[in-house]
């Protein structure tokens, strides 16, 4: 049938899908037996009813303004898989998961020997560059990347920094990259992975870029902020929680950063999806709600949002692209 067409099409992209290290999450295992059940019993109906405005976290009105929107868009999604995945994001990340910051995220510079050490990697390894992975919130052609051999140092040496950002005690996940982005490549918004990928950042090394290729990150004040960052600054960001992509394809010939992971000690995100499906309830998945102009339609590559009828894939992506002064950078 359809449906078990469906299923078995499903269970295969899951079953394929890779965290940055390049091993199967334990959330997309948890996600097979959760799609299963739900595309067994689905029916779909057409609602002007259902509407869902739940206590956010936290509950600063910007970002409830911000959740209740993406919770509207999340309820006009036609696809039943797409529903799934944006209402799973969505509701791990507004409601399940706590915030360690008052905004969400913040541009600082990175230690200077730790950026020299990867300018130097850079400048080594463009003579021998590998395709990464198929990423699946990444469309154009595959990027390109290096791979940083003192990557558990590096995590290492910067994660006191990440300790007094967030206010709490780490362990570390992953450091991942170089990657390197290409012309037209463009990434989703997204949250990261709810184990491991709690507090991170991105350290931005590199670019030879027409124009700038801005970070995009939704904070607890509602803003939806394109930030251009210099080589040698850094984006402290609350990764499993704030939406966040590069949508506007990248023109020009390269963009490299690393990316750093971590969790917090005490952070449990163990049958997180299990909780979330229980959180927006079976009934509300199976409503699609009517089309409504003043919600922008929303579909899915992956777990990664983008709005296909809006300029650079993202309604809310403000033509204004900020630059932050920081220390090394104050003559801006």
């Amino acid at each position: 049938s359809a449906v078990e067409e469906t299923m078995v099409k499903r269970r295969e992209e899951l079953d394929n899908l890779t965290d940055n290290t390049g091993k199967s999450t334990s959330m997309n295992v948890i996600l097979v037996g959760l799609c299963l059940v739900g595309l067994l019993a689905l029916t779909l109906a057409d609602s002007s009813t259902g509407e869902w405005e739940p206590q956010w976290i936290p509950d600063t009105e910007g970002w409830k303004t911000l959740m209740n929107k993406r919770a509207h868009q999340a309820a006009r999604i036609v696809d039943n898989q797409q529903r799934w995945d944006a209402y799973v994001s969505l509701t791990v990340a507004g409601l399940l998961t706590p915030n360690y910051t008052k905004n969400g995220y913040e541009v600082v510079d990175a230690p200077a020997e730790i950026y020299e050490e990867l300018k130097a990697l850079l400048e080594e390894g463009m003579d021998h560059l590998r395709k990464e992975a198929s990423v699946d919130q990444i469309s154009g052609e595959k990027c390109d990347f290096i791979s940083v051999p003192n990557s558990r140092d590096i995590l290492r040496r910067l994660q006191p920094l990440h300790e007094e950002w967030a206010g709490v005690k780490l362990r570390p996940s992953n450091a991942y990259g170089l990657r390197l982005y290409r012309e037209g490549n463009w990434l989703t918004m997204h949250t990261d992975n709810h184990k491991s990928h709690i507090i991170s950042s991105v350290l931005h090394v590199a670019r030879d870029v027409d124009e700038p290729y801005p970070l995009v990150i939704e904070g607890y004040d509602g803003k939806t902020v394109a930030v251009d960052l210099l080589p040698g600054q850094m984006l402290f960001y609350e990764s499993a929680k704030c939406f966040h992509g590069r949508p506007r394809p990248m023109k020009g010939n390269f963009y490299t950063s690393l990316f750093i992971h971590y969790a917090p000690v005490d952070y449990n995100g163990e049958k997180i999806v299990e909780r979330a499906a229980a959180a927006f309830g079976r009934e509300r998945y199976h409503t699609v709600l009517t089309q409504d102009n003043k919600y922008a339609e929303v579909q899915l590559k992956g777990t990664g949002w983008y709005n296909p009828a809006c300029p650079d894939n993202w309604c809310d992506l403000s033509q204004e692209v900020i630059t932050v002064k920081t220390g090394s950078h104050d003559e801006l």
